[in-house]
């Protein structure tokens, strides 16, 4: 189950706070000097200095003299690990080849582009050891715990830092290969309390591969064993070993960066608990625990968990219906990594600053898996988390050691309280509630329960068996002084409660600490031993009333450390009345404050002082109120396109009604320019790009809402005026302007009697009333040129039907036998169909009206009923455009132009109908397929056919032909001309004095040859109803003569019966 956990709001400061110290030395496990303490790891993410040894750490150098004697390493519980089980000799002070590396961030050496970069925090970071034939080196410091290192979620210490290594595969056994040694020794306990032993290519681990490089993005770890073993006072050595490998290439290297070393994490955490032990055939269940400590939101965030694998490669598997809703998978996993689930955290992604949470995974173990060696191990280092802003972060690696089927096993685990006790007063008389469980599913005979006390004397204690509990104290169920038995029978799931009492405290300035551990008999392993032990530390003094609350427009909660000055929580919000707790005096108590949703944190009052966002309170002489203002905020997203960085990128919540700041730099030849978001609403805000950086401050923030930052080559419009009568404002360059984003309107004033004719590359719309013209997102530098004519003649144009659009629409203004050019955009799969009254030439989606002598309108629809117009060159030297085949709508039309070469002639043929113009040829009203073609010829071989029709009724075309009927040939060609009659049953006749020698066919379809052209001619055809006769030739002078006497007898016959009928 998913386990939404509101956490610490740790800022970059707190993150890497740290406090000034001296340093002790361990090689060998010896100690090596005087411990000289300081609070806290100094420079811990290595800003101090660039220079070697950091400030605050002792750097070493050794030899790898040997091959392990068994890998891994184990150390000593109290001492910790040699130099001879890590192969090392000859340790040295010294700075090697290790160094502090310095932004700007670069790619790390040896590892694929964008896959590891350096440093991922701050400034700075370590890069540890380098090439050299058995080379190793080691960092180490030594630092006192203070309640700065105590995590308020859990109120454990806590020791995490970041490393990343690079390591070659030299392919050599583990023993050999090159590795990383980290240990954490609790100086003050005599205990190890963590220890890890990675070699090139060990199995179970995220690798990635460059060559014969092996390397993961950076990982975290995270060492917390709980209070008992880790308190507030212990002094704590942390020292990380890296070494190339033992055979002595001086390339198989072992480089590991290190950074942020300290009590938080900067940035998106994640780490994972599980059993310490398991058998063959187990279901083992692993906690992931993940936290966004950025200081901004994250989006996108998710975790990525891979099955963990055995030390010799084996998978464990997924168990069913193990995982939280929110996870997907499992994915196949590309060898030789596990396959993996996928789970989004936060709110479907969203994870505000300080807010974590927790999930577990159940995963069986190989039946097979071996039960003793250096092969019984499990490795669970194959999780991550991730956001759309933050490349995966990698926990640290956790082990569980397999062990045979028929060792005991069982989960003991044990919890302490006091009653809520910040702090005890000297007289206090101190009380400790201890219940020890068995988690397991195996019973328990004579489990032991010890107590330690310090600052506290005499007292007893008494053992109670819960109600409806089976459990047993057995035959020691009570004694003087702290708890100690070794005859608690715990049957699977029953509890027993022990309680301490009557103890006196040492006074004032000796705090009162108990540890309680519990422990299975001999023989009985138990699998879970991080719950194993538990403990308190509570200050002695004069109590003081220490209150913690809220107030504010907004909400939210405060954790606390002390636990009980925490107020609210995750799912409540802390009150103006808050939480108080009686604190010694001199204590010091460290408050950090969460927002809840919809809520920003704002300010502290009453506070010591402040790290970060934590509110430090000394506890002094008199009651003490902090209070934590928390106002209502948005979040501000916003989203960056390539051409350009920003500062940051990410999501920002921002208190209502205050303003943000962007910072933006665009590249090269680019400007910036901010456009509104995909979705949502859009941000108020000014971009003021005259800066350097450009800045973008949104103000004010009273809603959420998103911004877009672009980067372009930026759009000039340029205004002017030809020829007076008139001006236009803005006059000159407008801009820079957005590409495709962008509106101008310009203000056109014309003299008395004129109007404004509006011309130019940039298109827009004319409002002929109000003497503007609207130029909208234009993509590139264009022009607007205006002149002023007393002479006007308008040209209307529309888009009817859907599926295309036309670049200007409306009426505009053009001079008497002027021109405009129109750009026609359809949907994929249509075309152009341009109607009305206006002269013009449709070219692909150009429409061009010329030349214009009167008002006309005309208005293009789109269509995909299409015809295929199929343009060639047949002969000669030029071309034609467009060339090849041209889909057009069906009843529309194309031009094509031709271009001769070496001063040639076009002569234009096919089958499409259609007019030509000089070299261009338009085809209209193209009712199927046909065909354009065009050969070149020398001028001196070109002839003209002109062919009229003098008395209407009927035309005569051919491919080719202008508007006056002149058709270009060649000589000797032959040419085809299709009369068309007006009329049915009228048929055409070549009238006198045409000089062509041709012939006209008899019948319909009626066509004028003309064959073997030689020379340039004219002939006119007139068109007549077939009652008058047909005749073939020119009428003759004798038959003038009867067609008079025909009249003649006529107009004697209509007089003879006009006078009979007298």
């Amino acid at each position: 189950m998913l386990k939404a956990i509101n956490v610490w709001k740790v800022l970059q400061g707190l993150a890497r706070q740290c406090q000034r110290g001296v340093w002790a030395i361990a090689v060998g496990g010896a100690l090596l000097g005087t411990p000289l303490v300081h609070a806290g790891f100094a420079n811990g993410g290595f800003e101090d200095n660039t220079t070697m040894p950091p400030t605050g750490w002792t750097h070493r150098t050794y030899t790898r003299s040997a091959v392990l004697p068994a890998s891994p390493p184990v150390p000593n519980p109290a001492t910790g690990v040699t130099l001879s089980q890590l192969g090392l000799s000859g340790a040295a002070l010294g700075n090697g080849l290790s160094a502090v590396v310095t932004t700007p961030v670069f790619n790390v050496p040896a590892t694929n582009p964008g896959t590891l970069t350096a440093p991922r925090w701050g400034n700075n970071a370590l890069k540890l050891n380098d090439q050299g034939a058995k080379l190793a080196s080691s960092i180490e410091q030594v630092a006192t715990m203070t309640v700065a290192e105590v995590d308020p979620v859990d109120n454990k210490v806590h020791v995490r830092f970041g490393m990343a290594p690079v390591l070659v595969d030299g392919g050599h056994s583990p023993t050999q290969q090159p590795y990383f040694y980290v240990e954490v020794r609790n100086l003050t306990k005599n205990k190890v309390m963590f220890n890890t032993y990675n070699y090139a290519n060990q199995s179970g681990v995220p690798w990635q591969t460059a060559g014969s490089y092996r390397y993961t993005d950076w990982q975290g770890f995270d060492i917390a064993p709980g209070n008992g073993q880790l308190d507030v006072g212990d002094q704590v050595m942390l020292i990380i070993y890296a070494s190339n490998c033992q055979p002595g290439a001086a390339t198989h290297e072992a480089r590991v960066y290190v950074d942020a070393v300290g009590a938080f994490m900067p940035g998106l955490a994640i780490s994972s608990s599980g059993p310490s032990a398991a058998k063959p055939g187990d279901q083992v269940t692993y906690t992931y625990n993940y936290a966004n400590n950025s200081g901004v939101i994250a989006l996108g965030s998710k975790v990525r968990v891979a099955a963990p694998k055995t030390e010799d490669g084996l998978f464990t598997t997924f168990v069913p219906g193990s995982w939280p809703a929110s996870c997907t998978g499992p994915y196949t996993g590309v060898s030789p990594r596990s396959d993996y689930l996928e789970c989004v955290v936060g709110s479907g992604g969203l994870l505000n600053d300080g807010q974590s949470g927790s999930f577990d995974v159940t995963f069986s173990v190989p039946a097979g898996a071996a039960t003793s060696g250096p092969n019984a191990v499990i490795n669970n280092g194959d999780y991550d988390v991730r956001s759309d802003t933050a490349s995966p972060f990698i926990g640290p690696l956790v082990k569980t050691n397999i062990v045979p089927l028929v060792t005991p096993t069982t989960d003991l685990g044990v919890v302490v309280t006091n009653g809520g006790q910040s702090s005890y007063a000297p007289a206090d008389t101190p009380v400790y509630a201890v219940t020890v469980t068995n988690y397991s599913s195996s019973g328990v005979t004579g489990a032991s329960v010890n107590q330690t006390l310090t600052g506290v004397a005499g007292g007893s204690w008494a053992c109670a068996v819960p109600v409806g509990s089976t459990a047993s104290c057995g035959a020691t169920s009570s004694g003087a002084g702290p708890i100690s038995t070794s005859t608690a029978d715990l049957p699977p799931g029953q509890s027993l409660v022990y309680t301490y009492t009557g103890g006196t405290l040492t006074g004032a300035g000796t705090p009162a600490t108990t540890v309680v551990t519990v422990a299975p008999p001999a023989g009985t392993q138990d699998t879970q031993s991080s719950n194993n032990t538990t403990g308190m530390n509570t200050s002695v003094g004069t109590l003081r009333n220490v209150t913690a609350n809220t107030t504010g427009t907004g909400t939210g909660h405060i954790l606390a450390v002390p636990s009980g000055l925490a107020c609210g929580s995750a799912g409540s919000v802390c009150s103006a009345a808050g939480t108080t707790q009686p604190v010694a005096q001199g204590d010091e108590v460290r408050l950090t404050p969460v927002a809840q949703a919809g809520s920003v944190f704002k300010s502290w009052g009453g506070c010591t002082s402040t790290s970060g966002s934590v509110c430090v309170v000394t506890v002094g002489a008199t009651d003490v109120t902090a209070t934590a203002e928390f106002a209502r905020a948005y979040i501000v997203t916003p989203t960056l396109l390539p051409g350009g960085t920003m500062t940051s990128s990410a999501p920002r919540q921002v208190e209502e009604g205050a303003s943000t700041v962007f910072s933006i730099t665009p590249n090269a030849g680019k400007t910036t320019y901010v456009l509104p978001p995909a979705s949502g609403t859009a941000c108020t805000g000014v971009l003021d790009t005259g800066v350097s950086p450009n800045t973008y401050t949104v103000n004010p923030v009273n809603a959420n809402c998103g911004f877009t930052v672009a980067f372009a080559i930026a759009v000039a419009q340029t205004s002017s005026v030809v020829g007076g009568n008139g001006s236009i404002s803005p006059l000159g360059a407008s801009g820079p302007l957005v590409p495709g984003a962008n509106n101008t309107v310009y203000t056109l004033t014309p003299a008395a009697g004129y109007s404004p004719v509006v011309g130019g590359t940039c298109k827009g719309t004319q409002d002929i009333a109000a003497n503007t013209y609207t130029v909208t997102n234009e993509t590139t530098d264009c022009t607007v040129i205006a002149s002023f004519t007393n002479d006007p003649v308008t040209v209307t144009s529309a888009a009817s039907g859907g599926n295309g659009s036309i670049d200007t629409t409306g009426t505009v203004n053009l001079v008497r036998g002027g021109s405009r050019t129109y750009n026609f955009t359809p949907a994929p799969g249509f075309y152009p169909l341009v109607t009305g009254n206006c002269p013009g030439t449709l070219m692909g989606t150009v429409y061009t009206v010329s030349p214009v002598n009167a008002n006309c309108a005309f208005s293009v629809s789109f269509t995909n009923q299409a015809v295929n117009i199929t343009s060639s060159v047949t002969s000669g030297t030029g071309t034609i455009t467009p060339n090849g085949g041209t889909t057009v709508a069906r009843g529309g039309g194309q031009a094509f132009s031709a271009t001769p070469g070496g001063g040639s002639v076009p002569v234009f043929d096919g089958t499409c109908t259609g007019l030509r113009n000089g070299n261009d040829f338009t085809v209209s009203n193209a009712l199927v397929d046909c065909g354009v073609q065009v050969k070149f010829i020398a001028a001196a071989n070109a002839i003209t056919v002109t062919t009229t029709v003098p008395g209407g009724n009927g035309t005569v075309t051919t491919p080719g032909q202008n508007a006056a009927g002149d058709t270009v040939l060649a000589v000797g060609d032959t040419r085809v001309w299709t009369l068309t009659p007006s009329a049915v049953g009228m048929v055409p006749s070549v009238l006198a004095g045409s000089t062509c020698t041709g012939t006209l066919s008899a019948t319909a379809p009626y066509t004028y040859t003309v064959t073997n052209a030689t020379a340039a001619c004219a002939v006119s055809f007139a068109f007549a109803g077939a009652g008058s006769g047909q005749v073939a030739s020119i009428p003759t002078l004798s038959e003038w003569g009867l067609i008079l006497l025909s009249a003649l007898i006529g107009l004697g016959m209509i007089g003879m019966r006009r006078r009979q009928m007298n």
